[in-house]
């Protein structure tokens, strides 16, 4: 800060990448007041605030769970000429989701879409995440025939959030449809996916299921292309031999 009053004194500006570091700074430790000052002199001074000096503030805000200030300053971004983009959207997405709030993160993706904003994968797994972290599986369900709809094509991470949203709730059949729906698309299937396969029919399913489910993997070649599976699927299996 001292530098940065050494700077204006001189009439130098300052770049906005170094203002974004003392901003994202002075929110970590809590020094709102300094934060305000300083936006302030960029409007009145230079350099005007970017998007991402609002992305930066809105996540050092959501950081420290003042979701309303970072929500206000979404709405004021078009003021100084900037609209909110993929980040800002997922920054307040995952802050609403982490704050249980996930009604109002869905309220956001739609916001987001209507604004012309196109979601990422991280937004949808964001938001399934929660929903099936609640049990929720059933508007998870509807989020991800939503995200098929509006011509994007789940992905894997996708996929294996929904997969263990199912097993979490005990829907082993659903979970198991959703794994032979991935594969019939040409989704591949990754490690993640396999650990919450094994691990789901280990916990909830039958024992044939699982053995079947191995064999066919492991016959098919499926899981080469991650390496076939790593250390914790191997500890899950040893696991359940062993009780």
């Amino acid at each position: 800060l001292e530098v940065l009053r050494m700077m204006r004194g001189v009439g130098v500006r300052p770049g906005l990448s170094s203002l974004a570091i003392l901003i994202r700074l002075l929110l970590r430790v809590g020094d709102y007041g300094s934060v305000w000052k300083l936006f302030n002199d960029m409007i009145f001074k230079g350099p005007r605030p970017s998007n991402v000096t609002f992305n930066v503030m809105i996540c050092g805000f959501c950081r420290q769970r003042k979701v309303v200030v970072a929500e206000s300053l979404l709405h004021l971004m078009p003021k100084f000429m900037c609209s909110p983009d993929v980040v800002t959207y997922n920054i307040l997405i995952n802050a609403c989701c982490v704050g249980g709030r996930t009604s109002v993160a869905i309220d956001w993706l739609h916001s987001m879409v209507r604004s012309g904003v196109e979601p990422s994968a991280a937004t949808f797994t964001t938001i399934l995440h929660a929903l099936c972290r609640e049990g929720n599986v059933v508007e998870a369900r509807k989020l991800f025939d939503g995200i098929q709809d509006m011509g994007i094509a789940p992905n894997a991470a996708i996929y294996n959030t929904l997969m263990d949203g199912y097993f979490k709730v005990r829907e082993v059949g659903q979970a198991s449809l959703l794994y032979e729906e991935m594969r019939r698309k040409g989704v591949s299937p990754d490690c993640v996916t396999f650990n919450i396969l094994v691990g789901g029919h280990y916990k909830y399913g039958r024992k044939e299921d699982l053995n079947r489910l191995l064999k066919d993997s492991i016959l098919s070649g499926l899981f080469l292309d991650c390496l076939l599976p790593d250390i914790f699927t191997f500890n899950i299996l040893i696991g359940g031999y062993c009780k």
